[in-house]
């Protein structure tokens, strides 16, 4: 997935230099961004692991909850449009969505309105969350797949 990831970035910029697109400083925050994201997904990837190696049906569960994730996640939609919506503020990928949607949406839209001055950067929070997100999901999937790594070769 990092791999398409990065071909789909290569894919973003030639289409900012084909038409002629203005660099914005907020770009930088696909960065961060990708990288918190990157982390986040390793240690949900090492819960997944492990799950998945010791109950078989995880699988099938597995793309039924991502399915759904997407879609309460705000990928499609501004988190603006649904208002203070409590699902959205306890799902992290809401905080991880932030950065890409600062760095490439709400960035073009401060360009193109000349009315609006300043920068459009993620707030203090969104920092603190994504980063706390990221750190606790690598170390408990870390943690979980150390205290099992003897156990998974019995069964494969």
């Amino acid at each position: 997935a990092a791999v398409n990831f990065g071909f789909a970035l290569v894919a973003l910029f030639m289409f900012f230099v084909a038409f002629q697109a203005p660099f914005l400083p907020q770009i930088v925050l696909l960065v961060p961004g990708t990288i918190l994201l990157l982390m986040f997904s390793f240690g949900i990837g090492l819960i997944a692991m492990t799950l998945t190696t010791f109950f078989r049906d995880f699988m099938h569960i597995t793309t039924v909850v991502l399915s759904a994730w997407y879609f309460i996640s705000p990928v499609l939609y501004m988190p603006s449009l649904v208002g203070n919506a409590s699902f959205l503020r306890y799902n992290p990928m809401t905080y991880y969505l932030e950065f890409f949607h600062n760095g490439l949406i709400e960035a073009s839209i401060l360009k193109n309105n000349p009315t609006l001055t300043g920068g459009i950067w993620p707030a203090p929070e969104t920092w603190i969350i994504a980063t706390s997100c990221s750190v606790a999901a690598v170390l408990v999937g870390y943690i979980v797949y150390k205290c099992n790594e003897n156990d998974y070769i019995y069964s494969l």
